[in-house]
C-alpha cells in the first residue's frame, strides 16, 4: 500500500470540509430570530389572501424590507409560493409613498422610528416592535421566552381588503392569551 496515495486520498476528502468550515455562512450573517420570523411569516401568509384587484391570484407578491440589515434573513423567502403567488423580496431605504407603492408586504425592523405605520388597500405591514399594531400595523412578530408569537390587527386587515382564514384568527387568540400569561 502506498502511504502517499492513502493520505492524499484522505486529504482530498477532508480539505473541502475544512475550507467550508472556515467560510462564513448565512447563519452568521442573519440572526436566528429574523430567520425564524421570516419562516413564521411565510406560514402566516398561507392563511391570508390579498384583494384580487391588488394582486391577481397567480401573480407576484412584492415583499419589501426596511430597516436593520439583519432583516436580510427575509431574502430566503424570495421565490417561495404563497396561495398561488410568488414572493419577490427587495430592500427599500425608507417608508415613503413612492417607495412602498409596489409593496404588497412591508416588513419594518424594530429600529425604525415610526409614529404611524402606512395603511393602504392590499399592503400587509409586518413589524417587530412594541405597539406596532396599535400604530396601524397589521402583524407584529415577537419572541417571548424563546417562542415566536404574533399580534394581528384583524379589523384593520379587513379594512385593507385582506381575507383572513378563521383558523389563523383562532390561533391568534390562543397565542395572544398565552403571550399575556
Amino acid at each position: 500500500m502506498n502511504l502517499n496515495n492513502h493520505f492524499g486520498r484522505h486529504l482530498r476528502t477532508a480539505l473541502p470540509l475544512l475550507l467550508a468550515a472556515t467560510c462564513s455562512t448565512d447563519d452568521e450573517l442573519f440572526p436566528l430570530d429574523h430567520r425564524v420570523k421570516a419562516s413564521y411569516l411565510l406560514n402566516l401568509l398561507r392563511f391570508i389572501d390579498w384583494p384580487h384587484d391588488v394582486s391577481p391570484p397567480h401573480g407576484r407578491l412584492n415583499l419589501c424590507i426596511c430597516g436593520a440589515y439583519s432583516l436580510d434573513g427575509y431574502y430566503a423567502l424570495h421565490g417561495e409560493r404563497v396561495r398561488g403567488r410568488t414572493l419577490a423580496v427587495a430592500r427599500i431605504k425608507d417608508i415613503t409613498p413612492a417607495r412602498i407603492e409596489k409593496c404588497h408586504i412591508l416588513v419594518v425592523s424594530g429600529d425604525m422610528p415610526l409614529v404611524s405605520v402606512p395603511v393602504a388597500r392590499g399592503l400587509m405591514t409586518v413589524g417587530e416592535s412594541e405597539g406596532f399594531t396599535a400604530r396601524g400595523g397589521l402583524i407584529n412578530l415577537f419572541l417571548i421566552a424563546g417562542r415566536m408569537r404574533f399580534e394581528l390587527n384583524h379589523e384593520l386587515a379587513q379594512a385593507c381588503g385582506f381575507t383572513i382564514d378563521p383558523k389563523l384568527l383562532r390561533l391568534r387568540t390562543a397565542v395572544w392569551c398565552a403571550a399575556q400569561s
